[in-house]
């Protein structure tokens, strides 16, 4: 789904503080999608942006209130809207850290999953799409259709209830009006 011009991957110096391996191997061989969407954006919006947390934020034990001493060497890259996406650089868990809530949350076991998640979105984009046919009326079955193959992937990103993927797919069957 995602072409390879619509993929940043890294050269392996920029992941040397990265010890999981996998993480380490997809960011150099598959990438991260960076095409427009109103999901994800890499941070600045810029590609090839990685930055640890630590040097993103001075006030992280303040901000958040549940993160583990180590991570401020996660590394930061991307947004989902309005929250940051940090990778945990030892195990390849991606957190989303609000920037409304004072606790972090997983996002996804890991970085495939989190780009398998924005590729189920984008197939199935003609479903919900804003320039969809007014007529139809089965949007909440496309959403219903997307999170039953979201949790395929990975059942524990959905668990908690206030997590973001649960406003991509309200969004899906009623998206806001610009």
């Amino acid at each position: 789904m995602f072409s390879p011009n619509e993929l940043i991957t890294f050269p392996a110096e920029e992941l040397t503080d990265i010890a999981h391996e996998q993480s380490v191997d997809f960011l150099r061989q598959v990438g991260i999608p960076f095409r427009d969407n109103p999901w994800f954006d890499l941070p600045d919006g810029s590609p090839g942006c990685l930055k640890k947390l630590g040097e993103c934020y001075k006030d992280l034990g303040i901000r958040w209130t549940n993160l583990p001493e180590e991570a401020g060497n996660w590394v930061v890259f991307g947004m989902i809207p309005y929250d940051d996406l940090a990778l945990d650089v030892v195990t390849g868990a991606v957190y989303c850290l609000p920037d409304d809530r004072s606790e972090i949350y997983l996002f996804n076991k890991d970085l495939p999953s989190f780009v398998h998640f924005l590729y189920l979105l984008e197939k199935g984009k003609p479903d919900y799409d804003a320039d969809r046919d007014e007529e139809q009326e089965d949007w909440e079955e496309a959403a219903r259709h997307i999170e039953a193959q979201m949790r395929e992937v990975d059942p524990k990103a959905l668990e908690f209830s206030d997590s973001r993927w649960h406003d991509v797919l309200e969004y899906i069957v009623e998206p806001e009006i610009p």
